[in-house]
């Protein structure tokens, strides 16, 4: 029986979708590079030490990035009339109050112009005795203008969360010895606490009421009050005359960043003007090559808050380029996407929090695909994070253009790059943003001691073929990684990691010998593939076993039940506990699939729940490979989420695990 062209016909479409569908694209990687070592680290052997490494940038025999003014950019200069992108727009204010966010837009000149004012002000108000100020305004305009004209005034800023309890504020304050305080005014600080650790109070009105002006009221000692008013027209024309002192010298304390120990006490570490300028550096050139260097068309959305050095580094680096940055207030993943939607980034820092759950909400987004459409989704999914593991990072697949076209529109569609904390990174949140996204994923650490930028992974870095880690050292540093317990000459790339550099914050009111080694206390070890891999707190079971709880937490995370978790030893011994927030989403599935009425802190209770999770947790931990001690023996559901506010979760987001097997057991 012969067939029938329409048979034929159609034959030959289904062919042709399903060959289109099936086979692995064949267009290029963005990033031709991929395959190559992922990190450029060279290894250098020095007499009576460990192993030293340093980046390739700076190998042995030259100097370190910013041991030497050549080639290091300096910040941009505010101070002098603007001879470039006068008109263009710096900053993109978001503005509160409506159903979404409004962006306004605030050229380089103005804001410099607005910059000059409020430095005259301050200047007026706090004389020119330098001073320790902290600043604790969320993100915004006004956390701009006051940091760089206090640091223009030789006055040393200590950013902190304004989230910060009362009590630990003055905690704060005292390890930073901070004596003025800069707050908005609607923030309910116990002013007769305060007063006994700083003299100075000024009130930023925040938001600024649209088309009024911008007050800072000092409030010193007695409670006389003198204000100083910014009107429009002084912000739109040129300052008459710049009565400001001599700029501060390159060695002077210009930032003070506050850590939080294991042990909640606050440490402060300083760091000089010289010293911010190599923190840019470093993010610019660590973060994004020459090949791919920042430039004026690029736009940076700042989800963190600026008491994160990178966070605020990366504002320093996109105004050397030339190009926008996004400020405003993002709490959920949904600010962040209604924000981002609208303002186009082409590179984005998240918090821990928001890169969580940014992770999550695009998980729920395919989940609520149709039956069909979902499986479908979840096949290209599989495709594309095959493609990632083999290096590969895809922009045009068939799957992009059916499905990932809108999760890459929910950002704006130009994200180039997204940066988040890599010491609170979900287990394979990196790849699936890579294989949704099509962009970059870089993940950064710091040193909890130090609060110095220590590595960094880098571009094409996709594949982990020797486990998770924490990138390269950046160029400014060099590590070593002493073992206590035997020699210190020998080349097993394992121990206490050391640092030492002009990238290194030292601590405060204390001499220490630049060229000195600084002990983290912090283990790590060198991988095959010259990345450092470092250990978090570690706990040792009653079975003698040794386990790291930040990467058992990291690996949880992936549990669609979990927003939140920290993981830690009960004190009666025994297996490890689990404090969980549990995703709501996901219990409600849950309660539907089984039949039982959907109540939060009902079905937070219920035991089949809780063996639900924890079945669901041993999957996870299969999946990653985790040690069977590893896993949660045990775990309590906790209906609010952790926040600063209520003291479970630290400034810079960590879970305080202290605090929370306190409250849970």
């Amino acid at each position: 029986m012969p067939l029938e062209y329409s048979t034929v016909a159609l034959g030959a479409v289904v062919a042709a979708v399903g060959y289109v569908y099936l086979r692995q694209p064949s267009d290029p990687d963005v990033h031709p590079a991929v395959l190559r070592q992922q990190s450029d680290v060279s290894f250098v052997r020095q007499p009576g030490e460990s192993a030293v490494y340093r980046a390739k940038a700076t190998p042995h025999g030259l100097p370190l990035l910013g041991e030497t003014p050549a080639g290091l950019p300096p910040l941009r200069d505010w101070w002098h009339p603007t001879t470039a992108l006068p008109d263009k727009a710096f900053l993109h204010m978001q503005v509160s109050g409506g159903a979404e966010p409004t962006f306004v837009n605030l050229p380089y000149a103005t804001f410099r112009n607005r910059l000059h004012h409020v430095a005259a002000g301050l200047h007026a108000t706090l004389g020119p005795t330098p001073r320790r100020v902290a600043l604790m305004l969320a993100p915004s305009v006004e956390w701009l203008l006051a940091y760089y004209a206090l640091l223009r005034l030789g006055h040393a800023v200590i950013p902190v969360s304004p989230d910060c309890p009362p009590a630990d504020l003055v905690a704060a304050l005292k390890a930073a010895q901070a004596d003025t305080l800069v707050l908005p005014t609607q923030v309910p600080v116990a002013v007769r606490d305060v007063l006994t650790t700083v003299t100075h109070l000024i009130t930023v009105p925040l938001p600024p009421t649209e088309g009024g002006p911008v007050d800072l009221v000092s409030v010193g000692l007695p409670l006389n009050c003198t204000a100083w008013p910014e009107t429009d027209a002084d912000a739109s024309t040129e300052p008459a005359g710049d009565n400001l002192p001599v700029p501060p010298m390159a060695d002077q304390v210009a930032h003070i960043q506050l850590t939080m120990e294991g042990d909640g006490n606050w440490r402060a570490m300083a760091a000089t003007h010289h010293q911010l300028t190599v923190l840019t550096a470093t993010v610019a050139r660590s973060l994004f090559p020459a090949r791919v260097a920042l430039a004026s068309t690029d736009r940076y959305l700042a989800a963190a808050p600026f008491t994160d050095p990178v966070a605020l580094a990366l504002v320093h680096a996109v105004s050397q380029s030339g190009g926008s940055v996004v400020v405003g207030t993002f709490p959920t993943a949904e600010a962040v996407s209604a924000a981002a939607y609208l303002s186009r980034p082409t590179v984005i820092r998240l918090a821990p929090s928001l890169y969580q759950g940014l992770y999550a909400a695009l998980l729920d987004h395919i989940d609520r695909y149709a039956t069909l459409e979902a499986q479908l989704c979840r096949a290209s999914l599989r495709r594309k994070l095959a493609l990632v593991a083999a290096g590969r990072l895809v922009t045009s697949s068939f799957y992009d253009l059916v499905y990932f076209r809108h999760f890459r529109a929910a950002l704006g569609g130009d994200v180039r790059v997204l940066v988040a904390d890599g010491a609170a990174a979900t287990r394979g949140a990196a790849d699936f943003f890579r294989a949704v996204l099509a962009c970059q994923v870089l993940l950064t650490r710091g040193d909890p001691a130090t609060g110095s930028l220590t590595s960094a992974t880098v571009w094409g870095d996709y594949a982990e073929p020797f486990g998770p880690h924490a990138g390269a050292p950046v160029p400014s540093l060099e590590v070593k990684l002493v073992r206590a317990s035997e020699r210190n000459d020998d080349d097993e790339p394992a121990g206490e990691l050391y640092i030492r550099g002009p990238g290194v914050f030292r601590p405060l009111a204390t001499h220490v010998d630049p060229a000195a080694w600084c002990p983290t206390g912090q283990q790590a070890r060198m991988l095959p593939n010259c990345t450092l891999q470092l250990v978090g707190k570690t706990v040792t079971l009653p079975s003698g076993a040794t386990v790291d709880l930040d990467s058992v937490e990291n690996v949880l995370r992936a549990s669609p039940y979990v927003t939140q978790v920290a993981v830690y030893a009960p004190q009666t011994g025994g297996p490890l506990r689990a404090a969980i927030v549990p995703h709501h989403a996901a219990l409600y599935a849950w309660a539907k699939r089984t039949t039982t009425r959907y109540a939060l802190a009902t079905v937070a209770q219920n035991p089949a729940v809780l063996a639900e999770i924890l079945t669901d947790l041993k999957r996870v931990a299969a999946e990653f490979h985790l040690p069977a001690e590893a896993v949660p023996g045990s775990l309590v559901l906790s209906t609010t989420p952790f926040t600063t506010a209520n003291g479970l979760l630290t400034p810079d987001e960590t879970v305080d695990r202290a605090r929370i097997q306190t409250r849970f057991g």
